[in-house]
């Protein structure tokens, strides 16, 4: 197994100087931000969808219960009866090896809702191989409206500070991404969408194969990848990470149909960081 870089101490210090430089801060006034990129016809994001003969624990208090996705790869935070107020959390935009999978697409981001409904608040960047040209774009998405791409640049490498949070005065959701390397950012505050349920009944951050029009796509080679500083809040006001006394935690593995792994996350550090590994070589 490849060693994952050791980025843990280097992803604190970069949202602690994202937040202070602002990366959060209202979103630009009208006409400073380009208009949002047209959507590509794969879709990142959704709701998990497990795999054959998987279940999640119909009781709370279990402690970390382990499953495998057909498009989930990652944490998440839950535990029935509880509601989330937000999560956030720094990755790093991986660098892809198009050589070894062309045409291959992967998703990395933060959401809330997802694990047990069908719909999800969420906000992350795209890696993908064009080719065996890999490019990146960054996007949010309120399923089950379709994910909204932002022109802002991104670059393998580079820190990602992203969040959702929910506000119940509001009764609205925000979605916030920040480049902490080149201060582009943006945010995005909506309602739960129509005819749609938003219970805020799970806090996630996932590694994913996006969906294609003809089922989920091959998973892009993105080598190791890392989430850092994963903070958690529920609406009683508990904080903690992806592993807390008030919630229980899913480490979710991607495989395909078969069953051949695609995307497994190490074990949680302190709670609050893992990494994730591309696990398919040709």
């Amino acid at each position: 197994m490849r060693k994952l870089p050791r980025v843990c101490g280097t992803a604190a210090a970069v949202l602690a100087v994202a937040v202070t430089a602002g990366a959060f801060a209202a979103r630009p006034a009208a006409g400073s931000e380009p208009a949002p990129a047209a959507a590509p016809r794969a879709r990142p994001g959704g709701p998990a969808i497990l795999a054959r003969g998987q279940h999640l624990p119909a009781r709370s208090g279990m402690g970390t219960a382990t499953v495998t996705s057909l498009n989930w790869g990652g944490y998440a935070a839950s535990r029935r009866g509880v509601r989330f107020r937000s999560i956030r959390a720094t990755f790093f935009v991986p660098y892809l090896d198009c050589a070894s999978t062309p045409d291959a697409q992967s998703a990395h981001w933060v959401g809330l809702d997802g694990l047990r409904n069908s719909t999800v608040e969420q906000t992350g960047i795209s890696a993908d191989c064009n080719g065996a040209s890999p490019s990146y774009r960054a996007w949010y998405e309120m399923v089950p409206e379709p994910p909204v791409f932002q022109r802002i640049t991104i670059r393998p490498g580079d820190a990602i500070v992203a969040s959702v949070s929910y506000s119940r005065r509001a009764a609205k959701f925000t979605l916030r991404l920040a480049d902490a390397t080149n201060g582009r950012h943006f945010s995005h505050t909506g309602a739960c969408p129509a005819r749609a349920t938003c219970p805020r009944g799970a806090a996630e951050a996932i590694s994913e194969p996006p969906l294609g029009a003809a089922g989920y796509l091959p998973l892009a080679n993105f080598r190791a990848g890392e989430y850092d500083s994963v903070l958690v809040t529920d609406q009683a006001g508990h904080r903690g990470g992806l592993r807390g006394s008030h919630w229980d935690t899913t480490k979710i593995t991607t495989v395909n149909q078969g069953g051949a792994v695609l995307d497994r996350p190490t074990a949680l550090h302190a709670g609050h960081a893992f990494g994730t590994y591309w696990m398919r070589e040709k």
